[in-house]
């Protein structure tokens, strides 16, 4: 059998029924981050997350110091979908022959500045050649208080859906890129194309509000949008044991990538759905924390919109329309080998 079979997550499942932890692991594999018991009031919170050359990075599309900037990212999206704080990163490299040392001196330089902003430490890594294409590894480290940690788990029945920023704007640089290889982007879009290639090449994880959020404990369940939200909601559902309703009407999209799609012909919506690697944070709140969440998410300074409500598992995950008509969630966002 092949594993595009199958597919990533189902590979993952049949990797987990070999694994054996001991009482110390608080959540293993099945969540963004792994979290062990640090001592009797703190967790140990690690994720780690590999960017392959021609997967998830193409060279002649993004600096070293933007690779390095979205390696870091990635993985402190992770951690901040915990509501936790970073620490301290591992970096390993597999090198390929063409590789030059200069472009390795501005990588480094990129996330020598990029782990300060964060106040993450590098405190090692490997390095190997590669004989195929340039191979990115980070492990990042952070802690938590127990009390405060925020999981996929922990959605109910009643509980309201919210997402930070907007949604489908890094699909969307993407597609910037695939149309700059064949044309010219047309002079009246070229802002438009900007801001959603910066949102592509210098993604912002919601470090702050993921703590905020852990902090004030106002988060029920919590997911970083890697995958887009067709994913990453089924990922709460499967965990929390709960189905949803997402409104569609309610998505955050932003101007630029709602003008650039639609002058491609395509919908919005469904770059806002399926695209990946925004890196916001989907979470989800008790009905007696809402009004605690609007009081204080204007400290935050940060776009928070509500998109649905968590229902009953046997509802299923639904879209509801604006005539409130529902349609099954059934595709999914981005994944590895079978795409």
């Amino acid at each position: 059998m092949e594993i595009k079979e199958i597919g990533e997550f189902k590979l993952i499942e049949k990797m987990n029924r070999h694994i054996e932890t001991d009482e110390r692991v608080f959540l293993g594999i099945g969540d963004d981050c792994a979290v062990t018991k640090f001592d009797s009031n703190s967790l140990l919170i690690t994720t780690t997350d590999i960017l392959i050359e021609g997967v998830h990075f193409q060279l002649d599309q993004i600096s070293p110091q933007q690779l390095a900037l979205k390696s870091l990212a990635v993985n402190l999206s992770d951690i901040a979908s915990m509501g936790a704080v970073p620490l301290y990163a591992l970096v390993s490299l597999g090198i390929p022959s063409y590789i030059t040392v200069e472009f390795i001196d501005d990588f480094y330089k990129g996330l020598s500045e990029y782990s300060r902003k964060y106040n993450v430490s590098i405190i090692g890594g490997d390095t190997a050649l590669s004989k195929s294409g340039l191979i990115i590894n980070i492990v990042l480290l952070g802690e938590q208080f127990q009390d405060l940690i925020i999981t996929r788990g922990g959605a109910q029945v009643g509980d309201s859906i919210f997402v930070t920023g907007t949604l489908g704007d890094s699909f969307a640089g993407l597609k910037v890129f695939d149309i700059k290889k064949k044309d010219k982007i047309s002079p009246r879009l070229e802002k438009s194309a900007d801001f959603v290639i910066k949102r592509l090449s210098f993604p912002s994880p919601r470090i702050e509000e993921g703590k905020f959020l852990a902090e004030n404990q106002l988060a029920s369940s919590m997911i970083d949008l890697s995958d887009g939200i067709a994913s990453d909601i089924k990922r709460i559902s499967e965990q929390s044991k709960v189905g949803a309703r997402i409104l569609t009407e309610s998505i955050p999209i932003s101007k630029e990538m709602k003008e650039l799609v639609n002058s491609f012909g395509e919908d919005p919506l469904e770059f806002a759905l399926y695209g990946g690697e925004d890196y916001e944070l989907l979470f989800t709140v008790r009905k007696q924390d809402l009004e605690r969440l609007t009081t204080l998410k204007e400290s935050l300074n940060t776009p928070i919109s509500h998109i649905g409500e968590i229902v009953k598992l046997e509802e299923g995950i639904n879209l509801v329309q604006k005539d409130n008509t529902l349609f099954p969630l059934d595709r999914t966002g981005y994944e590895h080998f079978k795409s």
